[in-house]
């Protein structure tokens, strides 16, 4: 028998119009910075930024998008057990901070390597803009599962309210520092930006009930960790700086991933151990599927 309710449909229509509307201020003012820099300045330099943009969001883009995949559907599941939930926002955000905060400070520490290296010396003007749209990217990769919290405990309206914020915010911080030139527009980013996504992790956490040292104790590994290979990859610059000879920049830049990516991994897994055993468990119980579907395929070849 058909039947149809509006009064019962309601509740799904409001969160997905909710949800939908929250989107499309998303993109309004994600793309009020290039708006208007399009209005005030040369297409020359408007391309600057937009490439420097574009090469700052690539971890963000490759790894906590792929994250961000399967966090809404796994916190949709949970809504209904507080510790579990809280334990797997925790463990998510960890995950995030732990993967893409090298790429970023690398950026950040190898920027002017890494243009020339890729892009030649033509574009060395977008060297500082791309280092310090970096450092921004890792406010935003902090933040990206906030919504998606208050999306799965029914509460589309406070991601609708945040970009809100967002909306206003930013793109009017935008026109006012246009005018100053390509540098100036990182000043949004580097200080607006880390306050609303801070404002929005704080109002997140306390939500749902997780305190602010428990939530700085979670990724304060991969702080430590970080801080260790900033350390290195900064000593390794001042000593190819120093040498009587050149190096070429590809050599540079490996010299600094290798240098930068053993001093990360030697700190995180000292504090992270339980980390690294988890992922050796995982990698091993993937190991030991394989080799018994080889095994059972092998045998069923047999005559």
């Amino acid at each position: 028998r058909l039947h149809f309710s509006y009064r019962e449909l309601k509740p799904y229509v409001s969160f997905g119009l909710t949800k939908a509307f929250s989107g499309s201020i998303f993109y309004f003012w994600g793309k009020s910075d290039q708006f208007f820099a399009g209005r005030a300045w040369q297409s020359g330099t408007l391309g600057y930024y937009s490439l420097a943009l574009q090469l700052s969001k690539i971890p963000t883009e490759k790894i906590v998008s792929l994250i961000n995949q399967v966090a809404f559907s796994a916190f949709a599941k949970l809504q209904g057990y507080k510790e579990e939930f809280n334990r797997f926002y925790l463990s998510i955000t960890k995950v995030s901070m732990l993967l893409v905060i090298p790429f970023f400070l690398g950026g950040f520490l190898t920027g002017d390597v890494i243009i020339t290296l890729l892009l030649t010396e033509k574009w060395s003007p977008i060297i500082d803009l791309f280092r310090y749209l970096c450092i921004a990217q890792i406010f935003i990769a902090l933040n990206a599962n906030n919504s998606f919290v208050h999306f799965a405990q029914g509460r589309p309206k406070w991601g609708l309210y945040y970009q809100l914020a967002c909306a206003v915010f930013m793109p009017v911080s935008f026109y006012l520092v246009i005018p100053y030139g390509l540098n100036a527009i990182v000043i949004p980013w580097l200080t607006v930006n880390p306050i609303l996504c801070l404002v929005w992790v704080a109002i997140t956490i306390r939500k749902i009930g997780i305190t602010l040292p428990a939530y700085c104790a979670n990724i304060l590994g991969s702080l430590v960790a970080s801080a260790a290979m900033v350390c290195a990859v900064t000593a390794l610059r001042v000593g190819v700086d120093r040498a009587s000879f050149d190096l070429a920049l590809a050599a540079q830049l490996a010299i600094y991933v290798i240098g930068g990516g053993v001093a990360y991994l030697m700190v995180l897994f000292k504090l992270e151990r339980a980390l690294f055993d988890k992922v050796a468990e995982s990698v091993s119980g993937i190991v030991t599927v394989g080799m018994k579907r080889l095994r059972m395929s092998h045998d069923a070849t047999k005559p």
